[in-house]
């Protein structure tokens, strides 16, 4: 990957776990960013589940109330609809099942 590639995809990463910027607004970033053609990302879609894992599995340390958690779900249900990707698009299984069972509990 080249230097401006891995600078781009730091800095959208960043933006995305930036709390100063509120969690409906770093939601839609990361739609928006989906859906863009070509926005010189390598890698954006994994990134975008990733992230939107992670703030679900670490909810708590993401202080997201029951509002939020629900907000979260619905983007990650169209991202994975909206997935390319034959494989599992979802790195971290084991931890997200675990939070999956919990939220149906």
């Amino acid at each position: 990957m080249k230097l401006q590639e891995k600078n781009t995809n730091l800095n959208f990463y960043n933006k995305l776990n930036d709390k100063s910027i509120g969690l409906t607004e770093r939601l839609k970033l990361a739609k928006n960013s989906w859906d863009a053609k070509d926005c010189g990302r390598i890698g954006k879609h994994q990134l975008i589940i990733d992230w939107t894992v992670d703030l679900l599995i670490n909810k708590k340390n993401n202080s997201l109330n029951e509002l939020e958690q629900v907000t979260v779900w619905e983007r990650l249900n169209y991202f994975l609809e909206n997935s390319s990707s034959e494989t599992n698009p979802i790195n971290n299984g084991q931890a997200f099942a675990q939070t999956l069972i919990d939220n149906l509990n």
